[in-house]
């Protein structure tokens, strides 16, 4: 999750920030509707019945349990619901495939922050990249 930048009391926010939150807002609108959509199409994910314990099995079991959900939305997506597919899997595609991708090959962007860095620091991040890759000025 990224933050919004708040006006300080008696600052103005500027252009550049304004143009960062109204970004950011889509961005979540859209996300909060994705979410709706799932919950509408699997109401599991409503109210998940499993609890997470102290193992860390238990938090895996969840995670795997709703990434296979949206793994499945995904697919009844790309097949439109309706149509019947031969193969629902590529061979080729699961083979070449890493979950996490190789440290090298992530952008700054999709590397962990650490904990020791500021809290706005994937905020900061994402500001960069808008202003030298999206905005272009």
């Amino acid at each position: 999750m990224v933050a919004s930048f708040k006006k300080q009391h008696g600052e103005e926010t500027t252009k550049e920030h304004e143009k960062f939150n109204k970004l950011l807002s889509k961005v979540r609108i859209r996300s909060e509707h994705t979410i709706g959509i799932l919950k509408g199409r699997f109401p599991w994910l409503r109210s998940i019945r499993m609890k997470i314990t102290a193992e860390k099995k238990s938090l895996r079991c969840i995670l795997r349990l709703v990434e296979a959900t949206i793994i499945l939305h995904n697919m009844l997506l790309t097949c439109n619901e309706n149509m019947e597919m031969k193969a629902w899997i590529d061979e080729d595609d699961i083979s070449a495939y890493d979950a996490k991708g190789r440290e090298e090959d992530q952008t700054e962007l999709m590397k962990a922050v650490p904990e020791w860095m500021p809290n706005d620091t994937r905020r900061n991040q994402l500001l960069q990249h808008l202003h030298d890759y999206v905005w272009h000025y």
